[in-house]
């Protein structure tokens, strides 16, 4: 039972994490690259995420799971549904349910015209797989374009569920790569990011550092890649753990 509590902690701790790696959906401009992304009434799209842990047990954590967006008011605001398709839980090579997300399990997530998160429901909760994908688009995001090699400092403090998070980094533009070996063969805008987050919640206190590294649609703004290093994980009974997180674009919808 006792790495059942560690897998709920685990869920918790890298769906704050997600914050880290969300936002940096990315579109095109002429004068640079708008880090932010340009929602479409009806879109849906499908994404797989893997998590490897590497602690005093190894544990692999995967999801997939499709985004559908909902409603984009006037005012900027935008509703997104998320949806668990799938979900698999390994502990030391012994296969179990993944907490709180089964198949069928959606999140609804309202957004500012900013991107802060205004509200969630369902049944994925503050602390479930739309926290873990990545869908959280905190308010960090400038409201400029920025130029291949400039830097972008942010911080921000967000509350999910029942843990805060404060982080603090830098987002660099690399610019687009064409023909890109981490995207077989396809060309993205490629974008990195450093970060040193505090994460607070009932289990304790972390301190992780994130460095990771995404790939965007130049066309269409969409998350085609994020991989992403975790540091300073400590997981109760598990102790500190390392964690690589791989998130990719399953299924484009086609409109």
């Amino acid at each position: 039972m006792r790495f059942n509590r560690s897998a709920r902690f685990l869920v918790a701790a890298v769906a704050a994490i997600g914050f880290i790696s969300a936002g940096f959906q990315t579109a095109r401009a002429d004068d640079g690259f708008m880090l932010k992304q340009k929602y479409k009434e009806g879109d849906v799209d499908k994404y797989k995420m893997t998590m490897s842990i590497e602690g005093a047990v190894s544990i692999e954590v995967t999801i997939v799971t499709q985004e559908t967006v909902k409603k984009v008011a006037m005012d900027g605001t935008v509703t997104v549904e998320n949806k668990v398709v799938s979900s698999a839980l390994s502990v030391g090579g012994n296969e179990q349910p993944l907490p709180g997300q089964a198949a069928g399990t959606i999140t609804t997530i309202t957004y500012d015209k900013a991107g802060k998160v205004i509200k969630r429901e369902g049944g994925g909760g503050g602390r479930g797989a739309a926290g873990m994908m990545g869908l959280a688009k905190p308010n960090y995001l400038p409201e400029k374009a920025l130029k291949a090699g400039e830097e972008y400092p942010f911080e921000f403090t967000e509350k999910q569920g029942d843990a805060t998070q404060t982080a603090k980094g830098v987002i660099k533009v690399v610019g687009l790569e064409k023909d890109s070996k981490d995207l077989k063969g396809a060309s993205g805008i490629k974008a990195t990011i450093k970060a040193d987050a505090v994460m607070t919640g009932p289990m304790g206190e972390m301190k992780p550092h994130t460095e990771g590294t995404i790939f965007v649609d130049p066309d269409t703004g969409k998350m085609l890649l994020f991989k992403a290093n975790v540091t300073g994980m400590e997981i109760p009974n598990l102790g500190e753990a390392k964690v690589a997180i791989v998130r990719t674009l399953v299924k484009a919808d086609p409109k």
